[in-house]
């Protein structure tokens, strides 16, 4: 029997959010929940988790990809067990599909893939041109221009200075920048520091890039209009990882979106570190919804 324990999350702490432990073979539990403003899990929350959960069933070979579907909300009082299956593990490619369950109902399902490193071409797209973190404001300083209007409208959980710091490109908040989805933010995770696992760092990515890339599919169509509040919400979400990454170092997290239609925004991102080095690509679908009182 599943015992659903959870322990009380300092919420600043991110390795310890996206740990797990070990209850049978292929079979884990996160320790901590993350609560959304909707009273939900952070989906960053369940994908960090999932991959922790998948790292411990593999050996030497670093992720390179995942997809994940979020299928339920999470229940903020429950901790979430993952049942890992193990694919494939051929010669240079390991498989693994995670499921995420609250008591028997399936909240997630990921699959991902670890990759034997070995030699080959090498290129990148270019980081953007952009001011550097240092002298830009913190993200609190920039909601507080318009913190009514951000709450209400785009019904998320920004960054906090306790878990992740944040730095816009921009320095005016998301929705007084009309005809704009693009969205550049320096972002890093100072709990990270003292970590030197670099499977851990990407774990934390996972989690890092759940955080504010929907917005870029909405913030061109949310107008000023009192009588109507938005709803949003992660279907799907798919990374990339490209290179080794410091998480607790500044990232430069460049989102758009290419399309939005029926209810459903495409939102992508490129995470550079600063030295100009692509990390991660990242996509994701949101529904979007307009809410009447």
């Amino acid at each position: 029997m599943i015992e659903d324990r959870l322990e009380a999350w300092d919420e600043q702490d991110v390795p310890a959010l996206v740990s797990v432990r070990r209850l049978g073979d292929d079979l884990f539990q996160g320790r901590y929940n993350q609560v959304n403003v909707n009273r939900v899990l952070f989906g960053g929350q369940v994908l960090g988790q999932s991959l922790s959960a998948a790292a411990a069933t593999v050996t030497d070979r670093p992720l390179h990809s995942m997809h994940g579907y979020f299928l339920r909300p999470g229940q903020v009082d429950r901790p979430v067990t993952y049942a890992v299956e193990r694919t494939r593990d051929g010669r240079s490619f390991s498989t693994r599909r995670v499921t995420g369950l609250q008591g028997d109902s399936v909240i997630f399902h990921l699959e991902c893939s670890f990759h034997q490193p070995e030699a080959g071409w090498d290129h990148q797209v270019a980081m953007a041109d952009v001011p550097p973190p240092d002298g830009l404001a913190e993200m609190p300083l920039v909601i507080d221009r318009d913190r009514s209007e951000l709450e209400r409208r785009l019904r998320t959980r920004g960054p906090t200075s306790g878990m992740m710091e944040a730095r816009p490109v921009l320095p005016d908040p998301p929705l007084k920048q009309p005809g704009q989805n693009r969205r550049q933010l320096w972002v890093r995770v100072p709990s990270a520091a003292g970590h030197d696992d670099p499977a851990l760092h990407l774990q934390i990515l996972a989690w890092l890039s759940d955080h504010t890339i929907g917005i870029s599919s909405i913030v061109e169509h949310v107008g000023p209009d009192p009588q109507r509040r938005l709803f949003g919400a992660s279907i799907d979400h798919a990374m990339w990882f490209h290179r080794p990454v410091r998480t607790d170092e500044w990232l430069l997290y460049d989102t758009d979106s290419p399309s939005a239609v029926g209810g459903i925004g495409l939102s992508r991102g490129l995470i550079h570190d600063r030295a100009g080095r692509l990390v991660a690509t990242v996509a994701q679908e949101t529904l979007q919804r307009w809410l009447v009182d």
